[in-house]
């Protein structure tokens, strides 16, 4: 963890991006850099910048809040492309002039009516703004049932004793996945797996509660500093345990 900045730092703004920022995060942040402005923004490669955000004013109405878009227009679509309500989650679409026409060689599948399907999941809320939920394809299907591992891992993050939390999907001969939960802890001594176990099951419904753990020192990145669900995945299935 870095030293936090010196009171009399330069520093005005801070940026979070590549992930759902959530309220635990957000706060923490705030206090890690004391009066510099705290906000989630969001862009993909494929419109080369930024494409929401918020003048971080104030904390975040909820968690995974990014803000108004930047200079183009985005949508809320389900699977067949309909458009949804205010409140309704679904697949992030976007459409602005900085949006490229296509990928190399001309593929287009990820192009609906002149918006691009960006794979993240979320909703608007009244005004328009966007509220990130995490990955569409990071989604568990549990017998049907489909899991945001950010819901499960952003509840596990909202315990005192965790840190860090991944949620990831494990395959399952009947149900076809489970949930898997790696943790980072803020202090092993302090540890009481009892009862995190019991905070699971009185904020998460039975098929969202983790059925293999694992207590890492870290959670896996990428080069790119993303989380690498398939290496977490890996070690939950070589050294993760039915209970903590």
């Amino acid at each position: 963890q870095c030293p936090p900045p010196s009171p009399m730092s330069s520093l005005e703004r801070v940026h979070c991006a590549s992930a759902p920022l959530t309220l635990s995060t957000f706060r923490f942040m705030k206090s890690w850099c004391s009066s510099a402005k705290v906000c989630n923004v969001y862009g993909i490669n494929e419109a080369a910048s930024w494409v929401a955000g918020s003048e971080c004013s104030g904390e975040p109405p909820a968690e995974g809040y990014i803000g108004e878009p930047w200079g183009g227009e985005i949508a809320i679509a389900t699977p067949d492309g309909n458009i949804q309500k205010p409140f309704v989650e679904g697949e992030v679409c976007l459409r602005n002039t900085s949006l490229m026409t296509s990928y190399l060689g001309g593929q287009q599948s990820s192009f609906s009516d002149d918006f691009f399907r960006t794979g993240d999941r979320g909703y608007l809320d009244e005004r328009g703004h966007l509220i990130l939920t995490g990955r569409l394809y990071d989604e568990i299907n549990h017998g049907g049932c489909k899991i945001s591992p950010h819901e499960v891992s952003r509840c596990l993050e909202d315990h005192p004793s965790v840190k860090e939390a991944s949620v990831v999907g494990l395959d399952h001969e009947i149900w076809g996945q489970t949930v898997g939960a790696m943790l980072v802890l803020k202090s092993v001594d302090a540890f009481d797996p009892a009862n995190v176990l019991e905070w699971c099951r009185i904020h998460l419904s039975s098929v969202k509660q983790p059925t293999r753990w694992l207590v890492a020192n870290e959670i896996p990145k990428t080069n790119n500093g993303k989380i690498d669900k398939r290496k977490i995945g890996e070690l939950l299935l070589e050294h993760g345990k039915a209970t903590l």
